[in-house]
């Protein structure tokens, strides 16, 4: 989960740890982008149109296309970006991996190939799918130059934050056709107004930032709530090491006390 919105300078001063809940949605969140590309990919809503009115025969008109053979560029190689790469290795998808924060061998080891220059890796993708924090680097990120570089044919997925898109520029390039569509879970504003210009294209699939959502609770097991075990990998050596040097330098910290008396009990009983 993301930190952009929290006050981080005012936590520190006040010598408060900041915890979030570390994989707990990664699935669900990679799962709701795998949802916008496979409803771009086909057709989903203008299908569904197609049968409500009757117009069986426009289904020619408007041709699914498989993703099977597809190249996917992920940009963030976090708990979620690898998470989407996995599914989509196994859709038979060639995946790129651009993230200046982690090492060439891990993204290699996970069957993906790694990519230094984003400019040079978005016309040769498909699919574009955003898994990176909102920070000053990122923000941005997608703007109208790096539109006009993606082919006219790719699809562009962020569940990640609103203000990495250039939503104007985006709007901008579904109307032109540079390129076509969109899957949008995170707007620059939030709730995003009802008159917003995407909202009008046929050709752009929407969530209301329900990413994370899922119908059964989270399990602490499952995700330790500890900044050291949640901060992307996008996000900047020293601000993961100022998070986990705020966290870990507590005495108060629970997910500390916690963490080490598990770790002790678990030494204990192998031990006797």
């Amino acid at each position: 989960m993301g930190y952009d919105a929290v006050d981080v300078p005012a936590l520190t001063r006040r010598r408060i740890p900041l915890m979030v809940i570390g994989t707990a949605n990664s699935v669900t969140v990679a799962e709701l982008a795998m949802f916008h590309m496979m409803t771009l990919a086909k057709r989903g809503p203008v299908m569904s149109a197609i049968v409500q009115e009757s117009r069986w025969s426009d289904k020619f008109a408007e041709r699914p296309i498989e993703l099977s053979q597809k190249t996917l560029l992920v940009v963030g190689f976090g708990r979620i970006g690898t998470r989407i790469a996995r599914r989509c290795l196994a859709m038979d998808m060639a995946v790129l991996v651009y993230d200046p924060y982690v090492a060439g061998e891990s993204i290699r080891a996970a069957g993906c190939e790694q990519v230094d220059d984003l400019d040079a890796a978005l016309p040769r993708a498909d699919v574009v799918t955003l898994h990176c924090p909102k920070t000053r680097e990122t923000t941005g990120l997608i703007d109208a130059a790096r539109l006009k570089r993606m082919k006219p044919s790719a699809f562009l997925v962020n569940t990640a934050r609103g203000g990495i898109v250039d939503e104007a520029a985006l709007h901008a390039a579904l109307t032109a056709g540079t390129i076509a569509g969109a899957g949008l879970d995170v707007f620059e504003k939030e709730p995003a107004p009802k008159d917003h210009p995407l909202f009008a294209l046929a050709n752009v699939s929407l969530s209301p930032m329900s990413a994370a959502a899922r119908s059964r609770p989270v399990s602490a097991r499952r995700s330790p709530p500890c900044a050291t075990s949640s901060a992307s990998s996008t996000v900047s050596r020293s601000a993961r090491t100022s998070l986990i040097r705020r966290c870990w330098a507590s005495r108060r910290c629970p997910c500390r006390r916690a963490g080490w008396r598990r770790t002790g009990r678990r030494r204990r009983a192998r031990s006797g």
